[in-house]
C-alpha cells in the first residue's frame, strides 16, 4: 500500500480556519446571551462574560482568523489559482478590516458600564455581519472548489 501523501499546505489552512470558526461560534454565542440580558436589563456578569471580556476574546480571536484567511496560503492561493474570484476575496478583506474597527469602538463603550446597554444594537450589527460574510466566504470556496467540476462538465467528463 502506497503512503499516503501529505496534504498542501492550503488544505491545512482551511483546516484550521474551520476549527476557528467554531471556536468563533462560541464566543459569538456567548456575546449573543450577553447582548441579550442587557437588553433586558441586566448589568452583572462574571468578569469573563462581560460586554467587555468578550469583546476582547472576538477581537482577539477575529484578529487571528483574518490573518489566517488573508495568508498567502489561503486567499492567496485561491486568487492565484482563481483570479476570477478576486473581486471577491477583495471585498471579504475589506469586511475583516470594518468588523475589527466596529469592535474597536465597541470596545471603547464598553470600557463604561453605565453605556452597556448602547452595546446591544451594534453586537446584532456585529454578528450579523459575521454570519452574512461567512455565507460570502462560504460561496467564494463553494466557487473556487466547483471549478473543477465546470471544467470537468465543459470537456465531457
Amino acid at each position: 500500500m502506497p503512503e499516503a501523501t501529505p496534504l498542501p499546505d492550503f488544505f491545512g489552512r482551511l483546516t484550521t480556519v474551520r476549527s476557528q470558526h467554531e471556536h468563533l461560534g462560541a464566543t459569538l454565542r456567548n456575546l449573543e446571551a450577553a447582548s441579550d440580558a442587557l437588553e433586558i436589563g441586566r448589568t452583572s456578569f462574571p468578569a469573563e462574560l462581560s460586554p467587555g471580556a468578550l469583546l476582547t476574546a472576538l477581537r482577539g480571536d477575529l484578529a487571528q482568523h483574518f490573518e489566517a484567511e488573508e495568508s498567502d496560503v489561503h486567499f492567496g492561493t485561491i486568487a492565484r489559482e482563481e483570479p476570477r474570484l478576486l473581486p471577491g476575496i477583495v471585498d471579504l478583506k475589506g469586511d475583516h478590516a470594518a468588523m475589527l474597527a466596529s469592535i474597536d469602538g465597541l470596545l471603547l463603550v464598553a470600557a463604561d458600564q453605565s453605556r452597556w446597554l448602547e452595546l446591544v444594537v451594534p453586537i446584532r450589527r456585529l454578528i450579523r455581519a459575521l454570519r452574512v460574510h461567512e455565507r460570502a466566504e462560504a460561496l467564494l470556496l463553494q466557487e473556487y472548489f466547483g471549478r473543477g467540476e465546470v471544467e470537468a462538465r465543459a470537456a465531457g467528463l
